[in-house]
């Protein structure tokens, strides 16, 4: 069974658990939106970080409260069960916890043996290859932008957490606009004054464009031009080096 597979069968187990004779039918569709919501999440999470970017988002979205989670996701609409969705992300951090086991040990993110696919995902063993590269080059910074805050949130855990890129201190910054994971100017500030001073080191950004020395497109969008238009713009913008 493919990844996708699992991910899908857990929605439709989930999905099969509802009681369309005894529950309300509004509540019904409602459910159903959320999850659909979420399990879109968790399939970008895997396409854009592989089996570790799906346990980190799972996890994150359990541990917020309703708000919280729909601002994660991007969610619309006022829901007020998310019983179901709370359903499917704990079978899916369950399965994908276990696939990340070897031999019935339990092994982190500063295990060697989990920098490959289908742990993280090509493009970020790239990202993790480049980092590793430029680490003992003195003063060298970097900057991430990627479409989803979850995506933020959850590369931002990830890189902070492997021992091989220890000496790039990672933080993640969303928009003011980002609703519950909105981010004061205070605290966006403070987080900008420890990347200039060296404090941080790597940014997971998904709002705005800064002065940086290494930018890292990882997500391309869907809309706004060509590769290389976005390329050049953002060398104008802000960069010395662009990945």
């Amino acid at each position: 069974m493919t990844y996708y597979s699992k991910l899908e069968e857990i929605k439709r187990q989930c999905l099969s658990t509802l009681n369309r004779k005894t529950d309300d039918p509004q509540n019904i569709r409602n459910m159903k939106k959320m999850l659909i919501r979420v399990h879109a999440n968790m399939v970008f999470c895997f396409e854009s970080l592989g089996l570790w970017g799906v346990l980190e988002a799972s996890r994150l979205l359990l541990t917020g409260d309703y708000c919280e989670r729909k601002e994660l996701i991007e969610g619309d609409g006022n829901f007020v069960d998310d019983s179901l969705s709370d359903r499917y992300l704990a079978q899916v951090a369950e399965a994908f916890a276990s696939d990340c086991m070897a031999g019935g040990f339990s092994f982190d993110l500063s295990s060697v043996e989990v920098l490959k696919e289908p742990f993280f995902s090509r493009k970020l063993l790239r990202l993790i290859g480049i980092l590793t590269s430029c680490r003992l080059q003195p003063n060298m910074k970097c900057i991430i932008f990627v479409n989803r805050i979850i995506t933020a949130i959850s590369l931002s855990n990830i890189l902070q957490n492997l021992r091989l890129l220890a000496s790039w201190k990672c933080h993640f910054l969303v928009g003011i606009h980002a609703g519950q994971k909105s981010m004061s100017r205070s605290t966006m500030n403070n987080i900008l004054e420890k990347f200039q001073s060296g404090e941080v080191k790597c940014i997971a950004e998904e709002d705005a464009l800064w002065r940086k020395t290494i930018v890292a497109k990882y997500d391309m969008d869907d809309k706004g031009g060509s590769p290389e238009r976005v390329q050049d713009q953002m060398r104008k913008a802000c960069g010395e080096r662009l990945i």
